[in-house]
């Protein structure tokens, strides 16, 4: 780190700055080196499922100013839920109950979460009646009509997730009504 803090104007090219936040260099708070890219910058965001991996803070004490240089960011609501939770979804490790503390998560801080809100709605967070996590925009609400016109159609499980979500699920993408797919 202190190599590249002496070459700061270098690396802050934008061509050589992606190239340098690429490489396996920055210590994390797991103990390993990361690609910057796969890391974000402490904060007192509260990492609901421990998924989020952060720079060392007292490794890179001193460093915070290159590493935005580079193009980390703060761990808040859409960086977690966009670096950190997208990766964990996208393998498939989300069970029920941790995608319902993901969509608990997403409710309270949905206002912030605007820009990111399409990427939100093709990660599997949203419960299925059949025990499958899928993405909102591959999911109805319970819907009578669906039930005789595609039975087989993945079905949010609202049961478990409670009805103060149903905003929420709507807004990720989840249809209230048959879609043109169906």
């Amino acid at each position: 780190l202190e190599w590249l803090a002496n070459h700061r104007s270098e690396v802050s090219e934008p061509e050589l700055r992606d190239r340098v936040s690429a490489l396996p260099v920055f210590p994390s708070a797991s103990g390993e080196l990361r690609k910057l890219t796969e890391l974000s910058l402490p904060s007192d965001f509260e990492d609901v499922l421990e998924v989020a991996d952060v720079v060392h803070p007292g490794k890179v004490s001193g460093y915070t100013d290159l590493l935005r240089r580079l193009g980390a960011t703060e761990l808040d609501a859409a960086e977690y839920l966009t670096r950190h939770v997208d990766r964990v979804a996208a393998l498939g490790l989300l069970g029920p109950e941790k995608a319902t503390a993901v969509l608990r998560l997403i409710d309270r801080h949905h206002a912030n979460l605007a820009g990111v809100r399409d990427d939100l709605g093709r990660m599997r967070l949203v419960p299925c009646k059949d025990g499958v996590v899928r993405p909102a925009t591959e999911v109805h609400l319970p819907n009578r009509a669906l039930t005789l016109i595609a039975p087989d159609a993945p079905i949010a499980d609202v049961g478990q997730l409670g009805e103060h979500l149903r905003s929420t699920l709507i807004w990720l993408g989840v249809s209230d009504h048959p879609s043109d797919q169906v």
